[in-house]
C-alpha cells in the first residue's frame, strides 16, 4: 500500500512538472508575442507618423509655402499619398485583427491551464484524503472499528460553518433587541390607545362646541343680514324724513330739530338695541372660545396626538428594520444549507473513497495471501495436509 501510494505522488509530482513546464512554456511563449506585439506597435506608430508628415508637407505644398509643381505632379502625389494611407489603414486593421485574435488565444490558453491546474489540484486533494485515510487505517486496531469511525470533517467547511454560526447569532441577538424595541414600542402604543379612550369624551365636546359655535355663526349671520336690511330701512326712512321736514313749512317745526325727531323712530330704536345684543353675543362666544383654547384638556390632547403620530413613525421603521433582518436571516439559511449540502457531498465522496481502498486493500491482501499459499504448496519437503489446510484458508 506504502508503495502504491508512493507510486500515486510521484505520479502526482511528475504531472505537476509537466504542467510547470507548460507553463513556462507559454510564459515564454506570451513574452515573445509580447515583445513581436510591441514591434509592430512601434511599426504601426512610425507608420503613422509618416502618414501625418506626408499629410502635413501634403498640405503646405496645397498652401504654398514649399515648392511650386504643376497640377498633374500635384494630383499624382495625391492619389499616390491616398493609396499609402488606404494601404497603411488596411495594414492596421490587419495588425489590429490579428491582435485581437492574439487576446483570444491567450485567453484560451489561460483558462485551459486554469482548468489543467484545477484538476490536478483536486487529484492532489484526493492523494492527500488517501493519505490520511491510510495514516488513519494505520493507527487503528481493527477494520471494523474503523468503519465505525466517523468521518472526518473539512476545516474549511468548519471554520466557515463557525462564521456563519456566530453570524446567525449576532442576527438572532439582533432580532431578539428589535423583538423588544417592537414590544415596547407596542406597549406604549396601546398606553397611547388607552389614553386617546379616555380623550374620545374630549373630542365629543370639542366637536359639540363647533357644532354650537356654528349654529351661533349661522345665527349671527341671519342676524347681521337682518340687521343690514333693517339699517336700509333706515337710512330710508332718515331719508324719507328729511324730505319730509323740509316740506313742512317753518310754523309746524316748533322747536324740535331734524336730530331731535331721528332717535325717536321706533325703528331706530329696535335696529339699535339689536346691534348692541349682537355685540354682547359675540364677545361671549370669543371669550368661551378662548377659555376652551386654553383648558388642559385640549393642550394634552394635542400633546398626545404628536405622540402617537411619533410612536407609529418608530413603529414603522422598527418594522422595516426586522423585515430587512429576516430577509437577511433567509439568505444565510439557504447559505447555510448549500454549505451543508456541500459538506454531505464531501463526505459522501470520501467514504466512497475509503470503501473503494478497502476494497482494493482486501483484494490485494487477497491476491498476496493466494500467492504465498501458491509458493508454500509448491515447496517439496511440506506435508500434504498442511497443504490441503492452507488451500482451504485461502479459499475460506
Amino acid at each position: 500500500m506504502e508503495s502504491r501510494y508512493r507510486a500515486s505522488l510521484e505520479e502526482v509530482d511528475g504531472e505537476l512538472f509537466l504542467v510547470r513546464e507548460e507553463l513556462q512554456k507559454v510564459w515564454d511563449m506570451l513574452h515573445i508575442r509580447n515583445s513581436e506585439l510591441e514591434e509592430q506597435h512601434q511599426e504601426l506608430e512610425s507608420a503613422r507618423g509618416q502618414v501625418d508628415y506626408w499629410m502635413v508637407k501634403s498640405s503646405l505644398m496645397t498652401v504654398g509655402n514649399g515648392p511650386k509643381y504643376t497640377y498633374t505632379e500635384c494630383s499624382s502625389e495625391n492619389q499616390r499619398l491616398e493609396f499609402l494611407v488606404t494601404s497603411l489603414k488596411q495594414q492596421i486593421s490587419e495588425k489590429e485583427q490579428a491582435l485581437r485574435q492574439l487576446g483570444r488565444l491567450r485567453n484560451t490558453e489561460k483558462t485551459e491551464l486554469e482548468i489543467k491546474i484545477s484538476s490536478l489540484e483536486l487529484k492532489l486533494a484526493e492523494v492527500d484524503v488517501l493519505e490520511e485515510i491510510r495514516q488513519q487505517r494505520s493507527h487503528g486496531e481493527e477494520s471494523e472499528k474503523q468503519q465505525s469511525c466517523p468521518l472526518q470533517k473539512c476545516t474549511r467547511c468548519d471554520s466557515f460553518l463557525e462564521q456563519m454560526s456566530t453570524k446567525l447569532q449576532d442576527y438572532s441577538a439582533k432580532n431578539s433587541e428589535l423583538q423588544e424595541e417592537r414590544n415596547t414600542a407596542l406597549k406604549s402604543l396601546n398606553d397611547v390607545q388607552v389614553l386617546t379612550q379616555g380623550l374620545e369624551e374630549t373630542m365629543k365636546l370639542e366637536e359639540q362646541f363647533s357644532q354650537t359655535l356654528q349654529r351661533e355663526n349661522q345665527s349671527f349671520s341671519r342676524c347681521s343680514r337682518l340687521m343690514t336690511d333693517q339699517l336700509a330701512t333706515l337710512v330710508n326712512e332718515q331719508e324719507d324724513l328729511t324730505k319730509v321736514y323740509k316740506k313742512l313749512p317753518e310754523n309746524r317745526k316748533g322747536n324740535a330739530s331734524l336730530e331731535y325727531w331721528a332717535p325717536r323712530s321706533h325703528l331706530v330704536q329696535n335696529v339699535v338695541e339689536m346691534v348692541k345684543s349682537q355685540e354682547g353675543q359675540q364677545l361671549q362666544l370669543e371669550e368661551e372660545n378662548q377659555r376652551l383654547k386654553e383648558a388642559q384638556g385640549f393642550l394634552s390632547f394635542q400633546k398626545l396626538e404628536e405622540e402617537i403620530h411619533s410612536l407609529q413613525r418608530h413603529l414603522d421603521s422598527k418594522t422595516e428594520k426586522m423585515s430587512t433582518m429576516a430577509c437577511e436571516m433567509e439568505a444565510l439559511r439557504e447559505k447555510n444549507e448549500c454549505l451543508m449540502k456541500a459538506n454531505v457531498k464531501d463526505w459522501q465522496q470520501v467514504q466512497s473513497l475509503r470503501e473503494q481502498m478497502t476494497v482494493t486493500f482486501h483484494k490485494v491482501a487477497y491476491r498476496l495471501v493466494r500467492e504465498v499459499v501458491e509458493n508454500v504448496v509448491f515447496l517439496p519437503n511440506l506435508p500434504t495436509c498442511i497443504k490441503h489446510e492452507l488451500i482451504q484458508n485461502a479459499t475460506g
